[in-house]
């Protein structure tokens, strides 16, 4: 419900901290910040249940500097996602 941000900090192997923060809203998100070299993940754009589906990542933005991926789900693709995860 509503817009917010979600801050997603990781320490990586080699020690340093990843940050990434997606921008979410009830339409979809976008990767807002990161403190990777290429910004490539923030140049991705905004992810959206209407646009997914001609974008090139489809329904992803991911950040291969931070080894992250933020993918748009419905809420059917979730729940199929989650029990065929239980199923196993």
């Amino acid at each position: 419900e509503g817009e917010y941000t979600k801050t997603i900090r990781q320490t990586m192997p080699d020690g340093t901290e990843a940050v990434n923060t997606l921008h979410l809203t009830p339409e979809g998100f976008w990767m807002e910040e990161a403190n990777c070299k290429g910004q490539d993940c923030v140049e991705e754009g905004m992810v959206t249940l209407e646009n997914r589906e001609v974008r090139v990542l489809w329904n992803m933005v991911i950040c291969l500097p931070h080894q992250l991926a933020a993918e748009l789900l419905t809420r059917e693709e979730a729940i199929w996602m989650l029990e065929r995860q239980t199923a196993k």
